[in-house]
């Protein structure tokens, strides 16, 4: 196809006596964008090949989960997939037989090699539910459709690419829409969770509207919370390693769906106290007597504001290193100075690198900041800044990338 092309357009050059310089580059433009054509062929044809076959290896996998008779438990939202499936599974393990998705694997093949990896003997298996564009759970939903859904809420995070805020509450919510009908579907206490738990005609639970299981006198400590848990008339002061109240929330949602499932009282206060930090969500540890909290894979709205509310505990000297919040679509700028402003509420120091910095910046001079500031280039940058400067008795919230040196 492409060489009898090239030899159409090759006795042009002797016909034409003199070449209008116009012409000799549409023709040479031409020429080259025929000699990529096979290129681009042979990618689209790959492309095609290899999508054909995950989704035969995705059908295959949802065909057999289906007869395993496990019942899947699916967890979405703007935050807090990932740490919810993680408490749930904590709660539920040593009452039911109970697995869960690797990692924070969340699209279709991700789901598919985690089931690949089951006996087939569970009770429960537990999935995060992710969605990248609108469309995304119903795929999912149409492969794996749950038994009971976990909607943990909704933030502007990937308004960017959902383009409002309103097109991600419509996205998420169809995880409660498209689950089977003699299941139930679970919300947390974010405003757009309630507001779908309100809508929602299915059967539902929700931790606001939850008047049998709820905490009192939450006790924010160094590195672990204590509250009094009440579970249907019972009640126990319990602590957990779990930091910041985005934690807490997430960890109620579970114990609702534990409790729905049939989880007593006595094992779900065991079992908090027996919960492990989950990596890099508010991960509290301690380094040469410094204090560490690591929430680098916590950048979402809500987890950056809940993460500062819980620094505030912590005495002076307080570091942040921030990177901002991204996906944001239009309003990336605005969200990224008003955090500025919120850690200019709570920080002595502030360490800054990515693509927000001079949105932060500018947050942080609306507060008129008197503490110092340090614009890094790098992740290796910061990590050189902090060798030099780190003592005991200083508390540094890392936002985002972790340092190799912790």
């Amino acid at each position: 196809f492409v060489f009898p092309a090239v030899f159409c357009v090759l006795p042009i050059f002797f016909c034409i006596p003199k070449w209008d310089k116009t012409l000799l580059s549409a023709v040479e433009s031409g020429m080259v964008l025929l000699s990529f054509l096979p290129v681009k062929l042979s990618e689209l044809a790959f492309n095609c090949h290899f999508e054909k076959k995950n989704k035969r290896y995705i059908i295959a996998a949802a065909q057999n989960f289906a007869a395993s008779g496990t019942k899947l438990i699916a967890i979405t939202g703007s935050f807090g997939k990932t740490s919810c499936k993680n408490i749930l599974f904590d709660l539920l393990s040593g009452s039911f037989r109970v697995a869960k998705s690797e990692q924070n694997y969340n699209t279709p093949m991700g789901v598919a090699l985690s089931i690949e990896k089951l006996t087939g003997d569970e009770e429960y298996f537990i999935a995060e539910f992710g969605a990248r564009k609108k469309g995304d759970i119903t795929e999912l939903c149409s492969y794996f459709t749950p038994d009971i859904g976990i909607i943990t809420g909704v933030c502007e995070q990937h308004s960017g690419v959902f383009g409002s805020i309103h097109t991600i509450y419509n996205e998420k919510f169809q995880l409660a829409k498209k689950m089977k009908e003699d299941g139930f579907c679970a919300f947390g206490c974010n405003m757009y969770a309630q507001k779908m738990y309100g809508e929602f005609s299915g059967n539902k639970i929700s931790v606001s509207a939850h008047e049998a299981i709820y905490v009192e006198n939450v006790c924010r400590l160094i590195g672990k919370t204590s509250f009094d848990l009440h579970i249907r008339g019972k009640q126990k002061n319990v602590t957990t390693v779990l930091c910041g109240k985005q934690a807490l929330d997430n960890l109620l949602l579970c114990v609702i769906v534990a409790d729905k499932l049939g989880v007593e009282a006595d094992d779900i206060f065991e079992r908090i106290e027996k919960i492990k930090q989950i990596p890099h969500r508010l991960e509290y540890f301690c380094v040469g007597g410094a204090h560490i909290l690591d929430d680098s894979y916590n950048s979402n709205i809500v987890g950056v504001k809940y993460a500062l509310d819980y620094l505030r505990i912590y005495p002076s000297p307080r570091i942040v290193v921030a990177q901002g919040v991204v996906e944001l679509g239009i309003k990336q700028k605005e969200e990224n100075i008003h955090i500025g402003e919120e850690i200019a509420d709570v920080a002595d120091r502030v360490i800054l690198l990515g693509s927000n910095k001079k949105a932060l910046r500018i947050g942080l001079e609306n507060k008129r900041f008197k503490g110092s500031v340090v614009f890094c280039r790098s992740i290796k940058k910061v990590e050189k800044e902090l060798k030099n400067r780190l003592r005991p008795g200083m508390n540094v919230l890392f936002q985002n990338d972790l340092p190799d040196i912790y």
